[in-house]
């Protein structure tokens, strides 16, 4: 088949791989380079890098507008995969099947760009991989394809967004087939389960340990490595970057306090468990190891929040 990709970050790269292998990508379109990090410099989105060491036409833009229709006629199929562009009404019907999207969560649950953060946040035991046909409105497409699986307990976001994107790209692949094949059979989704899982703030990483020890790990787990978790030591930012639940019985110390700081644990009651911290990182310095981190500061007996 012939299609295009519309893509932007790391996540859409088993997509790119997968589909170059199996099929014809005529380009892919992607958002301009912009600023990033510290030093403010330009950073070129992943889908760029990859497509210009394959020699497949790469269009930067900032949105798709009429001067691209023409682009996308005579194709069978648009692909988006992790892509911040909306694809307005006029334009979905182009290619001969449509835009086919990979969202990685088991939709109708968890619409909108950070689902497998919201998935970790609200402690789910499983998650998935939607493939849909795009339409107007936000993810709400006729799914195609889904598969379910299950959360590891010590899995953060990074290595199952990895997971699920190398699984999507499996499941891309396997949708187009059955689009060839005549055996596609689209299913509406149930709008009456439909949740959002909305664009990340830099304010979700605050950690409130009047919660329990479990919904902290978690908030740990689902937003490292942005936009991170931070609490407050001795008046400085201190951000926790992996800890695990110590205990899920209820301490007798105020949530908040460091009441163990020992190379074996540091440990911290929450108001209802206690959270054993692995790793941190105070402002301008390198992460550490809590156990580094006992040996250069003390912070047992100090609460935090």
């Amino acid at each position: 088949m012939k299609v295009a990709f519309l893509g932007n970050p790391e996540f859409s790269i088993p997509s790119l791989e997968a589909l170059h292998q199996n099929h014809q990508i005529t380009f892919i379109a992607t958002s301009p380079d912009r600023p990033a990090c510290r030093g403010m410099k330009l950073q070129q989105p992943a889908v760029k890098i990859w497509g210009e060491s394959h020699g497949i036409p790469v269009h930067q833009v900032e949105k798709l507008d009429r001067s691209m229709e023409s682009m996308f006629r005579n194709l069978d199929a648009g692909i988006v995969v992790a892509s911040c562009f909306f694809v307005p009404g006029w334009l979905l019907k182009r290619p001969g099947f449509g835009f086919l999207n990979l969202h990685p969560s088991l939709l109708p649950k968890y619409r909108g760009p950070s689902p497998v953060a919201y998935a970790l946040l609200n402690s789910d035991k499983t998650t998935g991989v939607s493939i849909i046909k795009l339409s107007s409105k936000l993810d709400a497409g006729p799914i195609l394809l889904q598969r379910e699986v299950e959360i590891s307990p010590i899995e953060y976001r990074p290595v199952l967004e990895e997971r699920l994107s190398r699984m999507g790209a499996k499941m891309l692949l396997e949708t187009l087939d059955l689009f060839e094949t005549g055996k596609i059979q689209p299913r509406e989704q149930d709008e009456s389960l439909a949740t959002h899982a909305p664009l990340l703030i830099k304010e979700d990483g605050i950690i409130d340990f009047f919660r329990s020890a479990q919904q902290i790990n978690d908030q740990i787990r689902a937003l490292t490595p942005w936009p991170g978790c931070f609490t407050n030591y001795l008046g400085c930012p201190l951000k926790i970057t992996a800890a695990r639940v110590h205990s899920s019985e209820k301490s007798p110390h105020q949530p908040g306090l460091v009441f163990s700081a020992q190379k074996e644990n540091l440990l911290v009651a929450c108001g209802s468990g206690v959270l054993e911290i692995l790793k941190l990182q105070m402002p301008s310095k390198k992460e550490t190891e809590a156990w580094a981190f006992v040996c250069g500061y003390k912070i047992e007996g100090t609460v935090l929040g």
